[in-house]
């Protein structure tokens, strides 16, 4: 038994699934949590790591044996088999275990079923309810995202991890800061347009302030690439610089040739030209790369906004073009999902769930191939931004001129009626 603990708690620590939290060692379900089962498999092998003895690792470890049987380990409702289990002796008297996990399929079909399909459900009906508020109630819909970040207070006070993140740790405060920065930011602005009908100079400030955070929620992910040594992360994170280029060079070619990033549609509805279609699909893979590295499931917050935007487009009888509604569904969208994210992970149904095993995100060159041509195609962006910056007869730059004064026309209108 302590030959078996000393065993597992050295395996945790080198494939790093363990992080030590004063005088224990828990398990981290964000980081290779997958090799858990693999790892606790070895319990079953009588194997001396090192001759020591456990007592002189005082630390406690969680006993997991009870939930193996027949190389199979059951965790929160669902089943693993060990396959090719095998122990490769290393440097210093220690092993490493490597092997294939197959999920075993449980009768009815219920392995899926696990607690994180139930936070895809929770993010969709979030998100088809700050819909209906963008539309219906702005002013309830900016109070409740703006609330949410109390959260990250909240956790500082009670000790309580957010997911597996300790308080006041570095990802604990970068997380807490990307929560400022998504969920109060940019749409106070967004929607302060609509809920206080700010006149075209105040909405210019707004405009460019709303950008320059969505700028600023690219740029902050670069600070993780120090906790990266991959290819795969490595291009998405120089895709990110790219990005990071191409959307203040769009930004000043509006500021150029007088062009509003922001203009409100029927009093309801806000749309920006900020962003190109072009360079919105390359947004759109690069965060989609980012995430999935993380989780797979996280994906669902790009298709999500997606989904807004097009609501949106046809809402307003397909005026302007589908990148225009960015500006509205994106902040929306992403302050909603990470507000529920926030919260489900204080509760400790979802916080300890098993997470669905991983896709290998840096060793699939599959991924490498996707992240390379989104790299290149970076480049094709910030071709035409330039272009659109250099040529006053540029195609965008004239249709955005055009809309400028359709929309000014119709404004005014639109405050005739009001009054």
């Amino acid at each position: 038994g302590s030959i078996r603990d000393h065993a597992l708690r050295r395996l945790l620590q080198d494939h790093g699934v363990g992080r030590r939290c004063g005088t224990s060692l828990e398990l981290c379900p964000r980081i290779h949590l997958a090799l858990l089962p693999l790892c606790i498999s070895v319990l079953a092998c009588a194997v001396d790591a090192d001759g020591g003895s456990a007592a002189s690792m005082p630390d406690m470890i969680v006993p997991m044996e009870e939930h193996m049987q027949d190389n199979v380990l059951e965790y929160n409702g669902s089943s693993y088999r060990v396959q090719d289990l095998t122990l490769v002796p290393i440097a210093g008297g220690s092993f490493q275990a490597s092997g294939v996990l197959a999920p075993v399929a449980a009768e009815g079909g219920q392995t899926l079923l696990l607690p994180v399909t139930w936070t895809y459900v929770t993010h969709v009906m979030v998100a088809l309810l700050t819909t209906w508020l963008a539309l219906r109630a702005p002013g309830m819909l900016l109070a409740l995202l703006v609330g949410a970040v109390s959260v990250w207070p909240l956790s500082a006070i009670t000790g309580e991890m957010v997911w597996d993140l300790v308080p006041f740790h570095l990802e604990w405060w970068m997380m807490a800061l990307n929560s400022v920065i998504v969920n109060i930011l940019p749409t106070v602005p967004m929607l302060g347009c609509i809920i206080w009908r700010w006149q075209k100079q105040a909405r210019v400030r707004a405009g460019y302030f709303a950008y320059f955070v969505l700028w600023l929620n690219v740029l902050w992910t670069l600070g993780f690439l120090q906790f990266k040594n991959d290819w795969v992360s490595l291009v998405n994170g120089l895709t990110a610089l790219s990005l990071c280029i191409s959307l203040p060079v769009r930004l000043y070619a509006l500021y150029s040739y007088d062009v509003s990033p922001f203009r409100v549609q029927n009093g309801d509805i806000v749309l920006g030209y900020g962003t190109s279609l072009s360079r919105l699909v390359c947004y759109t893979v690069w965060n989609a790369m980012l995430v999935v590295d993380h989780a797979p499931g996280i994906t669902l917050q790009d298709i999500l906004f997606w989904v807004m935007m097009f609501f949106f487009y046809y809402r307003t009888g397909s005026v302007g073009r589908i990148e225009d509604y960015f500006c509205t569904a994106r902040p929306i969208q992403l302050g909603a999902y990470l507000s529920a994210g926030d919260l489900m992970g204080l509760i400790p149904f979802f916080r300890e769930a098993q997470p669905p095993p991983s896709l290998k995100f840096n060793a699939h060159p599959y991924f490498l191939f996707i992240v390379f041509m989104n790299f290149l195609y970076s480049f094709y962006v910030l071709h035409w931004e330039m272009y659109n910056l250099w040529n006053s007869e540029a195609g965008g730059i004239m249709r955005l001129q055009s809309e400028e004064r359709e929309a000014e026309h119709e404004e005014a209108k639109f405050e005739m009626r009001i009054q």
